[in-house]
């Protein structure tokens, strides 16, 4: 569109405005063709159906009803995250050799495997219920490692091909907010559930069907997005039936999500030694990129957060169950246990439905503040909420514990958007995936490290004890951070 520049000043400042509404105008058609796309609508039916599982808002209360303390929680999520670390790379080649497809049909093939094995502790094996549930995190995390990145990086080679890429935050934050929902749905359908089935563990079983309506859902995508042919050019797609006469070299993806490339050789025989050294060439590449310190902190921290919002999360069970009984709370006249159900239910739901409306809307606060600025003030803003989940233990208040949790959540959920687009500034374009993988590893890593010990500290110690600590290791790696972050632009400036 042509736009003429006049020299009165009235004519220039209106010429500003009126490319500003144009702008805004084209945008808000482009995010209206995204919203009715049908494709983007199976994307955001995906989350929905996935985050439907029912036993989520129970895992804890289950486990520890069948003898299993939260210390023995605690490695139970060490050994899941022990499992997606080590299979997170080979299931990369498996989705270079046989397609993201197929990858994700044995992705929700381990996770209805993990819900039957859950279902049968306590029943089974009953002196070992322990090891039964291990051998349920461990397909769990087979089913995570599987899943792990690889719906995303279909997202965005979907959005490259039709020209909406700059658009990823505001389509990651709408189908975000539709998984969201799922779990909103989930877990007030988990109450009723949880309290007219014959015993807890069939909730497991019931998870089982909307895992087969997503694996019917997956079967439906267009093959294009099976495998991604995308070298250099953001719209360069070709047939899957191609790939058997290409001699592939190093599967770094042209996304930023697609972490199932994994960095991971895929050669043939005649460019082993071409291979190796374009290997050599790009991990010299990447330790060089790590060198950046606004890069390394960014990744470290954002891996470090994830890991404890994931592990005390869940630890809102016992927290409830032991301010529940504290207080005597019944709801509608039903017993402590049915009462407990139905406060846990509520408060999941609860979360999810606010953390919903975050991630859908998070894109507005990059348009008002600075990305890094929002994701600096939510890291410090998380050790500050442990130290207020311990304070409501310490005077017994459900209502106040409810109320940081929530924050907990909606923290989260609004940090997600945004740190992918800092991210994506601060990296080089064709190591986006190896970055990420390299960002979930670390993340596995510290979760498979911190859940332990928070478990222990917490059965030991109390679990106001374990946040109250957790809270102050916070506050001082934040302090740390920025304290260091305030020297070396002290010195930038002083060579300058």
């Amino acid at each position: 569109m042509a736009i003429l520049y006049y020299k009165s000043g009235r004519d220039k400042i209106f010429n500003i405005i009126f490319i500003a509404w144009y702008n805004e105008f084209m945008d808000a058609q482009v995010k209206r063709e995204i919203i009715q796309n049908g494709q983007i609508k199976k994307f955001s039916a995906y989350g929905f159906l996935k985050n439907l599982a029912f036993f989520k808002p129970y895992l804890v209360l289950y486990l520890l009803s069948k003898g299993i303390g939260l210390f023995e929680f605690g490695i139970l999520y060490s050994i899941r995250e022990v499992t997606v670390y080590l299979f997170e790379v080979p299931s990369g080649i498996i989705a270079d050799y046989y397609g993201r497809k197929k990858e994700l049909y044995m992705c929700f093939s381990f996770y209805i495997v993990s819900f039957v094995l859950f279902f049968l502790v306590g029943l089974i094996w009953t002196e070992h219920s322990f090891w039964m549930a291990a051998f349920a995190m461990v397909f769990f995390g087979l089913g995570e490692a599987f899943r792990s990145g690889t719906h995303k990086a279909m997202i965005l080679s979907y959005l490259e091909k039709n020209g909406w890429k700059e658009h990823k935050t505001f389509v990651y934050g709408r189908t975000r907010s539709f998984s969201l929902i799922g779990s909103a749905v989930n877990a007030l359908f988990a109450i009723i559930l949880i309290i007219f089935v014959p015993a807890s563990g069939y909730i497991f079983l019931a998870s089982i069907v909307p895992y087969i309506a997503d694996f019917i859902l997956i079967s439906t995508y267009p093959n294009y997005l099976d495998k991604d042919k995308a070298a250099d050019s953001a719209s360069s797609f070709s047939s899957p039936s191609s790939s058997s006469s290409s001699s592939t070299a190093i599967a770094v993806e042209n996304q930023i999500g697609d972490k199932k490339a994994k960095q991971s050789l895929i050669t043939d025989k005649s460019g082993e030694k071409t291979n190796l050294k374009k290997a050599k060439s790009v991990g010299y590449d990447i330790f060089s990129m790590f060198k950046n310190p606004i890069l390394r902190s960014l990744v470290f921290r954002q891996s470090f957060f994830l890991s404890i919002f994931r592990i005390t999360n869940d630890m809102v069970q016992p927290v409830l169950k032991l301010l529940c009984m504290t207080s005597g709370i019944l709801i509608f006249g039903s017993d402590m246990d049915t009462s407990l159900k139905i406060v846990v239910g509520l408060a999941y739901a609860s979360f999810d439905m606010v953390s919903a409306y975050v991630s859908r809307n998070a894109y507005r606060l990059k348009q008002r503040f600075s990305s890094k600025k929002l994701l600096d003030v939510s890291f410090g803003a998380m050790g500050v909420l442990m130290l207020s989940i311990a304070f409501s233990i310490e005077v017994s208040s459900i209502i106040l514990c409810f109320v940081f949790f929530l924050l907990m959540n909606t923290l989260s959920d609004m940090r997600k958007p945004i740190y992918i687009d800092v991210l994506d500034a601060n990296i080089d374009k064709k190591f986006r995936a190896t970055v990420m993988s390299i960002e979930s590893q670390l993340k596995a890593v510290s979760k498979a490290v911190i859940a332990p010990v928070f478990g222990f500290l917490a059965e030991v110690m109390g679990l106001k004890i374990a946040f109250l600590l957790l809270g102050v290791f916070i506050g001082l790696v934040f302090f740390v951070s920025r304290m260091v972050a305030l020297i070396r632009l002290r010195l930038q400036r002083k060579k300058q």
